[in-house]
């Protein structure tokens, strides 16, 4: 006999490790919906829901899949800790966050864009939270898709770092790697039809505000000034802002700093 999607479905979630009682609460609080609701009497309605059931079913299944990959990687990082193992000399799947923010255009094509640029730079998106609306943010964490060390993942961000500035700057890149050129290309080209956007992958910011477009790669200290306003990652015109005032400051410290040696 075959099997239907939604049989397919609670077959996938009772083997991603969500247990038959769950599954069965969540078939009979939709089905009671479903058979008490006028509204949800047509056929084509009932086709309607048996579909986002069926979505929802598979984030569920995906999301169980991540985290147990999440907390794989957090045992192993204690078991290296234990064994003293520097963090930055262990090999193992790296772990980034990442933001995308735009205030109008094509959020499907820059979200594509995005994904075939983290890919190209060795890395995928490990688990991510729905868009919000109105303007559309999303917000995810990508992990490379080998183990390498933190220097090594520090190295590849500094190269797309690189690469993005070549293009805003207009400079042939003929002789550099040409799957990273062509994906840093289509995303750029992905922001025209935004006026202001925010793209965040690790400490490399892609800022694009009233037109003008900026790559930065943020210091220790700045990145995490902005981990701690994470309202600047929707914000292109603060975060810019914020980028000036953390430079200046850091300029003054240093200046200070040569006076008193």
């Amino acid at each position: 006999m075959t099997e239907s999607k939604f049989e397919s479905v609670v077959r996938r979630l009772e083997e991603g490790g969500i247990s038959r009682e769950t599954v069965g609460a969540l078939i009979e609080l939709v089905s009671q919906t479903i058979n008490t609701s006028p509204e949800f009497l047509h056929d084509k309605k009932r086709h309607i829901i048996s579909e986002q059931i069926s979505e929802l079913g598979e984030f569920v299944y995906r999301l169980s899949h991540q985290t147990s990959y999440l907390a794989w990687q957090m045992h192993e990082y204690l078991w290296h800790s234990s064994l003293g193992i520097h963090k930055e000399d262990a090999e193992r799947p790296q772990l980034i966050p990442a933001r995308i923010w735009i205030d109008d255009g094509d959020a499907v094509v820059i979200q594509e864009a995005f994904e075939e640029v983290v890919d190209s730079y060795g890395l995928t998106i490990s688990v991510e939270l729905p868009p919000e609306r109105g303007s559309w943010f999303k917000r995810m964490f990508l992990r490379t898709q080998g183990n390498i060390t933190e220097t090594q993942l520090r190295d590849n961000l500094s190269d797309l770092e690189k690469m993005l500035e070549i293009q805003l700057g207009g400079r042939a890149t003929s002789g550099l790697h040409d799957r990273q050129s062509e994906a840093t290309a289509r995303l750029l080209t992905a922001l025209d039809n935004t006026s202001n956007a925010v793209v965040q992958i690790g400490n490399v910011l892609l800022i694009k505000n009233m037109g003008a477009v900026f790559a930065r790669g943020l210091t220790p200290h700045e990145l995490v000034y902005f981990e701690r306003n994470a309202h600047l990652f929707r914000s292109p015109e603060s975060a810019l802002i914020a980028l000036e005032m953390l430079s200046a400051a850091s300029q003054d410290n240093t200046s200070s700093a040569a006076k008193e040696g």
